[in-house]
């Protein structure tokens, strides 16, 4: 995958990290889901993968902006998940910390739904320019596709991304009452930078 953007020297070698990250368990995991679930081909996971190591350099290239993977990305990114001890060594191995994921961007009112679909738009603008990928539309109906990375300006850092029922419809909107968000939409997630 190749765009016609010119990459910074810091950006061709972090990038080279994320390309020297072993992702093929994560693809193994996508093609031997649990029971009950549809596996996919080695094609569709390599894929998969592809466009999530992809993700993993915009999160790294772009830290203070929202970077929001597809349904696809984000699907690869929760089987990296489940691997708890391989996702926080891949991630200090990237980022030096944990990449938090958090499950509200857009779901917390209009607004937050807005900078959400901006987020995606811009996202989608810079896999085309980075890596001449597509992510599509990708506002499926009921729930937005996945989360975003952001940095605020106080160095707190956070990863959010959608949360649907299995029916794809999109679960009840947090209460307010019980996470503390600031303005840019981040909730402090006790890490730094």
């Amino acid at each position: 995958m190749t765009g016609t953007a010119t990459l910074t020297e810091d950006q061709a070698r972090t990038g080279a990290l994320a390309d020297a990250l072993d992702l093929e368990p994560i693809a193994y995991k996508l093609m031997h889901p649990h029971p009950g679930e549809t596996a996919m081909t080695l094609a569709s996971a390599d894929q998969m993968v592809a466009a999530y190591r992809g993700f993993l350099k915009l999160c790294l290239w772009y830290p203070g902006e929202p970077v929001v993977p597809s349904r696809a990305v984000d699907e690869a990114w929760h089987a990296h998940i489940l691997d708890t001890a391989k996702y926080a060594a891949d991630c200090d191995a990237l980022f030096g910390r944990i990449a938090h994921h958090f499950p509200y961007f857009g779901l917390r009112g209009p607004a937050d739904e807005e900078r959400w679909r901006a987020a995606y738009d811009r996202t989608r603008d810079l896999f085309l320019l980075h890596f001449g990928t597509d992510l599509g539309a990708g506002r499926s109906p009921g729930c937005h596709v996945g989360g975003s990375s952001c940095e605020a300006d106080s160095g707190r850092v956070c990863v959010k991304s959608c949360v649907c029922d299995p029916s794809g419809a999109a679960l009840e909107r947090p209460r307010p009452d019980r996470a503390t968000a600031g303005q840019d939409g981040c909730i402090d997630c006790g890490t730094t930078r």
